[in-house]
């Protein structure tokens, strides 16, 4: 036996000795996750929960990934022993390990900002544009320590791994006793294989979704592994086909057919303004409750909400992707993957700018980014917007970041001047980027605005600075009086206070109505908003006089009609002003009481008949028209 050896035996006892280091390796990497981001997870799940729970997933993983490895080392015949053999199982278990051990510790630090694990629609997000890979040098430095883990994970796995070393001696007499034997230990390892895949004897494959069954749905990404949940979303970007009711019971509960208004049309100017990561923990004047002496980073905006009606609103997804076609186009992106990359891309569908282009108004989307970015202006094209304009049209790489785009006071001063030399009515979008990571602000703004407990948050006041010269320049304008301005953000960012961890916080952004002048339309104390009720909200001040398809409400309309609907991780959150249900598409996770239980910390396996009928009517519609094409009026 080699001196370094630490184990020499048959192949067999060599492949069960690298599983278990390669598991116990797996485990580490997986808790990562929860160790780089353990106040996420509150005080809610002792480790030893983490821990456990999530062996059944790691099982999975552990043997998808591996299956490849053990058939081809463990294959019946002699010249498995040859050395230029034992290459390809060889190297296919270090790929093939290394790869996952990469996996997880990506996610370990990508985490904060999607807050689930990577599914397999990250592909499409990444080839959505240059912007995320040119980010990369700047994402090694900030996260070193996560590199610096990884190589270590990886350097015990080889090191370790090579001193498990086969035997190459027979003990068989004959070949046919060597193959006979050898053969029936095969059909174990593949009958293991599979029972390892599937996570157990069930009749169903252990999925995402099993995960909630004994955790909360915003907690599941600790016992989750990464290899398991992108090899259980490979191409399923679409939607399931959902019947729980007739057509005509699930229309009563909610009709995604939005009516004529019959008042004379407005001619409004409409601006909406997307403010990157513009979390409502980030706005002091919400959180006093929390902290009285908590003056947050948005002074301009905390002044500017006494102008109109605010909501406490909340996003359909976590990601700008998701965000732009909810706020523009009313579309939330309720499965696994976003609307703009899933395979429902080519899907009719009317958007603001469709709507607004039939009443003669000019229409475009501003976007400081690189063009490309995301599929934004591809999207817009789709959308009906006349024109995109992003970092080429701006045409001046001395704003230039360094990372995303142009910094947002410069775009946004752009941005005033093309509005103002437009004929009204327009209607136009522009999208911020400075409170995006790395958070990158001028250097003659580093010592200027505050620094908060969260890195973002000096990039989220200088954000706020650039809106308030924004309308420090539009205000001065002709059209700023005739104008319904719409301000919110594309998504949340990561968070410091307890309840914006939450899954119900998590979401938690903000939504400005307001005109220059005029009094605020009726709003409803305790009223649910949601970024796909902008563009119902938008058309039903104005007076729009068409029929069109939107699974978003008026928000001037009564308060009994009001919800929220996201999707994460498998698991549907359906929230009213009483109560918070999370559902798996078939069976109910677990409901909250609101506002009172606000934290999630007392969950009940029920909900009031209403709402579970109602939430399962547009999960219903929504996926059977995705399904169907039948997004439009035109279409039905």
């Amino acid at each position: 036996m080699p001196r370094k050896a630490l184990f020499k035996g048959s192949v067999h006892s060599v492949v069960i000795l690298r599983l278990i280091l390669v598991f116990i390796l797996l485990v580490t990497s997986r808790l990562l996750l929860y160790f780089f981001n353990i106040n996420a997870f509150g005080g809610d799940i002792h480790f030893s929960r983490v821990l456990v729970n999530g062996f059944r997933f790691d099982i999975s993983a552990l043997m998808m990934l591996n299956a490849p490895y053990i058939l081809l080392a463990v294959i019946p015949f002699r010249f498995r022993i040859n050395l230029a053999y034992k290459v390809i199982p060889t190297s296919l278990f270090y790929i093939a390990n290394i790869l996952a051990l990469a996996l997880n510790t990506i996610d370990a630090v990508y985490y904060p900002f999607n807050l689930k694990r990577l599914t397999w629609d990250i592909f499409s997000f990444l080839n959505t544009g240059d912007g995320y890979w040119s980010l990369i040098p700047q994402l090694m430095i900030d996260f070193w320590y996560a590199i610096l883990v990884f190589g270590i994970l990886v350097y015990v796995l080889i090191i370790v791994a090579k001193k498990f070393v086969s035997s190459p001696a027979f003990t068989f007499r004959t070949s046919s006793a060597f193959v006979a034997w050898n053969t029936l230990l095969l059909i174990l390892w593949a009958a293991i294989i599979v029972i390892g895949v599937r996570g157990g004897f069930q009749l169903k494959p252990i999925t995402i979704i099993d995960a909630g069954r004994n955790f909360q749905a915003d907690k599941t990404a600790a016992i989750l592994n990464t290899p398991f949940t992108l090899a259980k979303t490979y191409g399923k970007t679409g939607v399931s086909s959902r019947e729980y009711m007739s057509e005509k019971d699930a229309i009563n509960y909610f009709s995604p057919i939005k009516n004529p208004d019959t008042l004379a049309f407005r001619p409004l100017n409409v601006v909406i303004i997307i403010m990157e990561s513009f979390s409502n923990e980030h706005i002091g004047r919400l959180n006093k409750q929390i902290s009285q002496d908590y003056k947050g980073f948005t002074p301009f905006f905390d002044s500017l909400m006494n102008e109109g009606v605010f909501y406490r609103s909340f996003a359909n997804g976590k990601r700008s992707i998701e965000g732009i076609p909810a706020i523009v186009a009313s579309l939330p992106s309720w499965m696994n993957g976003d609307f703009i990359t899933s395979v429902y891309a080519s899907t009719h569908f009317n958007s603001l700018a469709h709507h607004l282009k039939s009443q003669n108004y000019k229409t475009s989307f501003f976007h400081g980014g690189k063009n490309g970015t995301m599929n934004f202006d591809a999207f817009c094209k789709t959308a009906g917007f006349g024109e995109y304009v992003g970092m080429n049209e701006y045409g001046n790489d001395k704003d230039f970041d360094g990372n995303w785009g142009i910094y947002d006071e410069e775009f946004f001063k752009f941005w005033n001047k093309k509005l103002s030399s437009q004929k009204p009515p327009f209607f136009s979008v522009c999208f911020s980027l400075s409170s995006h990571h790395p958070y990158s602000i001028p250097e003659k703004y580093t010592s200027v605005f505050p620094e908060g407990k969260l890195k973002i948050q000096q990039s989220i006041a200088y954000a706020d600075y650039s809106l308030q010269q924004f309308f420090k320049e539009a205000s001065k304008q002709s059209w700023y009086s005739n104008t319904l301005f719409i301000i919110t953000a594309d998504h949340s960012s990561e968070a410091n206070f307890e309840y914006y961890k939450s899954a119900i916080g998590q979401y938690s952004i903000p939504l400005l109505f307001f005109t220059p002048g005029e009094k605020p339309f009726r709003s409803h104390s305790g009223q649910i908003a949601q970024q796909i009720d902008i563009m119902p909200t938008v058309l039903s001040l104005l007076h729009y006089k068409h029929p069109y398809v939107s699974f978003g409400n008026n928000l001037s309309d009564s308060i009994s009609s009001s919800y929220s609907l996201s999707y994460l991780n498998g698991i549907y959150q359906y929230l009213t002003t009483d109560e918070c249900i999370q559902f798996d598409g078939d069976k109910l996770i677990a409901t909250y009481q609101l506002p009172s239980d606000s934290l999630l910390k007392n969950p009940a396996l029920y909900a009031k008949p209403d709402n579970e009928n109602k939430m399962k009517a547009i999960i219903q519609q929504f996926n059977q028209r995705l399904k169907q094409n039948r997004m439009t009026v035109e279409h039905e």
